[in-house]
């Protein structure tokens, strides 16, 4: 049985190996945050870091904003539906008409849900 090799790197790369060469754990945190999101990084009313680079919120990119409104579009798109506010709504305003039942509005709304919700799982995919 072979004996476990030990690799160690010049550099401490790790919150762990930086506590454990002699740096308080602030001070650690502090570095791994200065590898991350770079010298002078800024900080949030909480104290957390807040991102700069490109595609971050002070610097978006144009696929970053498209995502966003990609994202935007599929959490409206997911909002359930007040069925029977709509077959109400549509039975008021169709009185009168020949043909049209509550029941023939009501499977027409529940054929575009579920249009709708096929349409969503396929973009998903």
């Amino acid at each position: 049985m072979a004996e476990p090799v030990t690799v160690k790197f010049p550099n401490p790369r790790t919150e762990a190996e930086l506590i454990g060469a002699g740096m308080s754990p602030e001070g650690a945190r502090h570095k791994m945050n200065e590898f991350v999101f770079g010298v002078g990084y800024e900080k949030d009313e909480q104290g957390n870091p807040i991102e700069n680079g490109k595609g971050s919120a002070k610097q978006p990119t144009s696929q970053h904003v498209e995502a966003l409104r990609v994202a935007d579009e599929r959490r409206r798109a997911a909002k359930p539906v007040a069925v029977e506010a709509v077959i109400k709504a549509m039975g008021e305003t169709l009185k009168g008409q020949s043909g049209i039942s509550a029941e023939l509005i009501a499977q027409a709304v529940a054929a575009g849900v579920q249009a709708g919700l096929a349409a969503a799982k396929e973009q998903e995919l």
